[in-house]
């Protein structure tokens, strides 16, 4: 008995004769295409397995005669011809942008939660586990339903008998995109995305079941081409599942190839890649088209399900499909990544993708501008995010700010960073007459961390605080080391460092920020507010409370708890055209700006060192970014920079819960690596 409908058509459609023919034939036989030589000059097609070469080609069975006939499988199956037609309709084939998404091991009701929530639809689902009464769960691929996407209704089901399937197709005048068999203790079920096969939709299609040479009988008497392929095991060998369609022109195919073989096949015909599926064996079934227009990113194999995602976001591309499975008894994925977008707008696409995958894992809305000199600027935004000049929280990209004041106040002559805290505040802190200022704006000087003591968040979000109510915490703790021991960041640090500048300066540390930064670069979206208002349009913030399990608002939280360490709203253009501004020797005198940047300590983790109110790390492609971060509840931000600012980028996200997010480090290698 099939299973209910978990995306019904939005329409019932007129029923229509099936145009599909199934059959089970058998017997494992030889790969159906043969490939030549690449040529030099086209680019490459990469299948990647980390740590390991590629997978040895597969064993050449005899060719064999199908059964009851007298066919016989012939060596090659190249088709020469100019291209695939775009206008066809298939997802493979459109390079417009859109949102897409994938998951693995996760069960119907969530996939159908998730897809409600982002207006998606599955393009390609493979079932991954199904047992005695048990729930299967799934891998599947999925894309907006708008724009060039958009499909007028579309539908799909599990545990239906292939009988069931084509009850369903015929019922609503459907043809499947994604078919997928797995085996219960019932026998083969199935899972089948599929899509409006009427008006303006229509396309001709055909699902075949069989073995290689039955496959290949049937292209060739059709006249029609491989979408998809999926394989599967009877007791006479390797089978498959293959969705054809009309339109036979510039495309190739090949089942049980190599790595290797299947990548000089589509060099050879400057080919893309639409469809890979993997054989028990370790070979490949691969289906590729014609692509005069340029290269896509390719396919990749051997990578967990979140790498496999990253490598879509580090090209630019959205992943069409992907499957799990077995290697040696640990769970690996493989899959197809499409290009999503004219290359020229590489780098908006990067962040618009991670920052979109960002924000349907993490949190609510996002906003993001990447800059740089020769490219240009290049926005996103995401979830309910107002616009690209949201104001957001900052949190400790503040400290930057408050460093870069206190070194304008050196630059002055009314601070030296040798000279001690008690000097400028007698009494405020103990021991303050052993921590110098250069200590405070490393993070060395040992001091408790306030924040570690301020109660409950969700109880006291709302809560006016003084830089008195904080040293008091900060005094009720003994220290955590000696002043100058070692690195151990500590929002104290910064609390001090923004009394510093008020007492020199005789203003409120805000103001003389603004006054000395934010009004001379124009940086109309940053502020330093007192109250719990944040300026509009506003970047929400919503974070998860650990005490209750429940979703809070945190937009209205009380800045002045953060004092000095993470007070500051801005946007990304405002943090952008502040640090480029910084680095490029535009705010502080050269011996400031040296000065921030020197005395590096290293912080213990990787590569990355502080200097003064800013970090320095050193990316796996060996350049050197300098940037900050911030985290509060409710917010995630990062702004980073190559040495001469002449790079920037900046993202922000409301953010549920404090877990890592590897987005955020992919985001940093990919546009200062490979952008």
């Amino acid at each position: 008995m099939g299973r209910p409908v978990l995306r019904p058509l939005r329409r019932v459609l007129s029923g229509a004769a099936l145009a599909a023919a199934l059959s089970g034939l058998t017997l494992p036989l030889a790969p159906a295409v043969h490939a030549a030589d690449p040529p030099a000059a086209r680019g490459v097609v990469e299948a990647q397995r980390p740590g390991a070469k590629a997978a040895p080609a597969a064993k050449q069975h005899p060719v064999s005669a199908e059964r009851g006939g007298a066919h016989r499988l012939a060596k090659t199956t190249v088709r020469k011809a100019a291209a695939a037609d775009p206008a066809y309709g298939d997802d493979q084939l459109l390079t417009s942008q859109t949102g897409w998404w994938s998951l693995n091991g996760v069960t119907a009701a969530e996939i159908q939660t998730f897809m409600d929530s982002k207006g998606a639809r599955p393009t390609d689902i493979v079932a991954e586990a199904s047992g005695s009464g048990g729930t299967p769960t799934f891998t599947v691929t999925m894309v907006a339903n708008s724009g060039a996407y958009a499909t007028s209704s579309w539908a799909w089901y599990y545990g239906e008998t292939m009988d069931g399937v084509l009850q369903r197709l015929q019922q609503w005048n459907a043809r499947p995109v994604s078919v997928n068999r797995y085996w219960t203790t019932n026998g083969w079920r199935f899972v089948v995305a599929m899509v409006d096969n009427s008006g303006s939709q229509t396309r001709g299609w055909w699902w075949w079941a069989g073995d290689a040479a039955f496959i290949q009988s049937k292209v060739a008497s059709t006249g029609a081409r491989i979408q998809r392929v999926r394989n599967w095991q009877s007791d006479t060998g390797t089978q498959y599942d293959v969705l054809m369609t009309a339109g036979n022109v510039g495309w190739w195919y090949w089942l049980g190839g190599s790595a290797t073989q299947i990548n000089d096949l589509a060099n050879q015909n400057a080919a893309r890649l639409i469809d890979v599926d993997r054989n028990a064996d370790g070979s490949f079934n691969a289906v590729m088209v014609a692509d005069p227009g340029g290269r896509t990113p390719g396919w990749w194999y051997g990578f967990s399900h979140a790498e496999l995602t990253d490598k879509a976001l580090r090209t630019g591309g959205r992943l069409l499909n992907a499957q799990r499975y077995d290697d040696a008894g640990t769970y690996r994925f493989l899959g197809v990544i499409n290009r999503n977008i004219n290359s020229a707008n590489l780098p908006g696409e990067v962040i618009r993708n991670t920052l979109s995958q960002t924000v349907a894992a993490r949190g609510s809305g996002g906003v993001a501008e990447f800059r740089d000199s020769s490219k240009g600027t290049f926005t996103a935004t995401a979830g309910n995010s107002p616009g690209t000049n949201a104001r957001f929280r900052t949190a400790s990209i503040s400290k930057t700010f408050v460093s870069t004041e206190l070194l304008k106040q050196v630059a002055a002559g009314r601070v030296s960073l040798d000279a001690t805290v008690s000097q400028y505040l007698p009494g405020a802190v103990n021991g303050g007459d052993k921590v110098t200022i250069r200590m405070l704006l490393h993070h060395t000087s040992g001091l408790y961390n306030f924040t570690r003591d301020q109660g409950d968040f969700a109880s006291t979000m709302t809560k006016a605080w003084t830089p008195q109510e904080l040293l008091a915490i900060v005094n009720a703790h003994d220290p955590d080391f000696t002043p100058g021991a070692k690195y151990s960041y500590s929002n104290t640090n910064f609390l001090l460092a923004a009394m510093v500048i008020e007492k020199v300066t005789n203003l409120p540390y805000g103001e003389a920020i603004k006054r000395d930064i934010i009004d001379p670069l124009g940086l109309s979206g940053t502020s330093v507010p007192t109250t719990t208002t944040m300026p509009t349009p506003t970047l929400r913030g919503f974070w998860t409370n650990p005490s209750s399990g429940s979703l809070i608002e945190t937009t209205g939280q009380h800045p002045t708890r953060w004092f000095g360490a993470g007070q500051l709203v801005s946007t990304t253009a405002d943090e952008n055209t502040f640090f480029r501004s910084l680095l490029q020797g535009k705010v502080l005198p050269a011996a400031q700006l040296t000065e921030l940047k020197s005395g590096l300590v290293h912080t213990g983790n990787g590569s990355m060192y502080a200097g003064k109110g800013i970090f320095r790390s050193t990316l796996s492609c060996g350049v050197n970014v300098w940037w900050h971060d911030g985290r509060i509840p409710g917010y995630r931000s990062f702004s980073a920079h190559t040495e001469n600012g002449n790079r920037s980028m900046t993202w922000a996200y409301s953010e549920r819960d404090y877990s890592y997010n590897p987005l955020d480090d992919e985001l940093f290698n990919t546009v200062f690596c490979y952008v």
